[in-house]
């Protein structure tokens, strides 16, 4: 029986964990199907990672022409970073600059 990573809770197979920072949580994610690297952006530090909802929006800085990015971070909260803010990195994933 698998068993979260964070929480340790027991686990049967597509189960999800309802812990508050449990990154095993939100929607589409299990033990067996983790968020795609492509997926992820990662904090200033690299240290954290959130992951892309898929909404975009126009950046409202005048001038920037850029597009915002729905991301949701551990904790639960969803934030709208600017691609133009961001940088790939060498694993593929996005991170905050």
């Amino acid at each position: 029986m698998p068993k979260c990573k964070v929480c340790k809770k027991k686990l049967t197979r597509g189960q999800f964990c309802a812990g508050i920072y449990c990154t095993t949580r939100w929607k589409g994610w299990t033990i067996d199907n983790p968020p795609k690297v492509e997926d992820r952006v990662y904090s200033r530090g690299g240290k954290f990672y959130g992951v892309r909802t898929g909404g975009t929006r126009f950046c409202r800085l005048e001038g920037c022409g850029g597009r915002r990015h729905g991301v949701r971070w551990l904790t639960g909260k969803i934030t709208w970073p600017c691609g133009k803010g961001m940088k790939v990195r060498k694993d593929g994933a996005l991170q905050i600059v």
